[in-house]
């Protein structure tokens, strides 16, 4: 038990100026708008702002970050001045990506769907926008939470589908803050990461040679942190240093090679691992190894 440890164990306007737009590929996280945005660490911005160019009270956007899950595109607002009553703004949703067929005469997108904040409300409006064949505006199916830094929304993704039953992804121009020529862009996350070991959970003999593989798919994100136990026992630090990077299409794997069951000794044994990934989301699997005694 001791050496196997050593050996196999040794990813309308808000008016600011912006000055870059990110073109990023959907983030699958479950994201809960509570006022504390801990649960976006690691998420990249799809949006930067400058700093410093909106009046003082209106709210000095520095970016914009969006993730989602099968149900909701959840939004995080970050702000370098502390917000008050006087924030209004509107974001404009291009989710057909076919030109100006909802042309609204003024954004630089065509538009589909709308969210709206306005003064001294604490809550949002949102709709389908009605010359394309929504409803209008109605109170916002969603939720809204902020801080003095930030806010937080989720968009139910079948909202922004009711005029597009098969959008996969959207731009998105925030008013009155951006420039004409300049919006972001979201593509969903459409498949939930996933981690598997390998071998899964089975008998083996004490004879039995194998490699110990963790296989990522669904993410192009890279490993940032792993979080390993065997039995009980952390043995993170040592499955990091023994692992051999590989690449899959949608993933990568990570191999420790040429083991075989007497490492682990007769027994029962649970190895259970996370992996902490570059894009702010993680991954879970664990195994159960039931070694027998062989004689060869």
């Amino acid at each position: 038990m001791k050496f196997f440890k050593q050996y196999i164990f040794s990813i309308i306007c808000i008016c600011l100026m912006v000055v870059s737009t990110v073109s990023n590929a959907g983030v699958w996280k479950e994201i809960a708008i509570n006022g504390d945005k801990s649960d976006w660490d690691g998420v990249p911005a799809v949006f930067v702002d400058t700093e410093g160019d909106m009046p003082e009270g209106y709210g000095d956007l520095l970016s914009i970050k969006m993730a989602n899950d099968d149900t909701h595109v959840y939004i995080l607002k970050e702000y370098s001045t502390i917000l008050d009553s006087n924030l209004y703004w509107w974001l404009y949703f291009d989710t057909d990506l076919m030109g100006n067929d909802c042309d609204m005469g003024f954004a630089p997108i065509d538009v589909e769907f709308i969210l709206s904040k306005a003064n001294n409300r604490d809550g949002l409006t949102s709709g389908n926008f009605e010359s394309c064949g929504g409803d209008g505006f109605f109170t916002h199916d969603g939720a809204y939470a902020h801080s003095d830094y930030f806010e937080e929304i989720s968009i139910p993704i079948e909202i922004l589908r009711e005029l597009t039953p098969n959008m996969t992804s959207f731009n998105f121009w925030l008013a009155p803050d951006n420039e004409e020529d300049e919006f972001g862009h979201y593509s969903l996350a459409l498949v939930e990461p996933s981690l598997t070991i390998s071998p899964p959970s089975g008998d083996f003999i004490s004879t039995q040679s194998f490699d110990l593989a963790l296989i990522v798919e669904n993410s192009d994100a890279t490993v940032n942190e792993i979080q390993a136990y065997l039995n009980g026992v952390d043995v993170s630090g040592t499955l990091s240093s023994c692992n051999i990077l590989g690449a899959l299409v949608g993933g990568q794997t990570l191999r420790c090679g040429g083991l075989s069951g007497d490492f682990l000794g007769t027994g029962v044994h649970q190895l259970t691992v996370t992996l902490n990934l570059s894009d702010g989301t993680s991954v879970t699997d664990y195994a159960t190894w039931t070694v027998k005694q062989n004689t060869e």
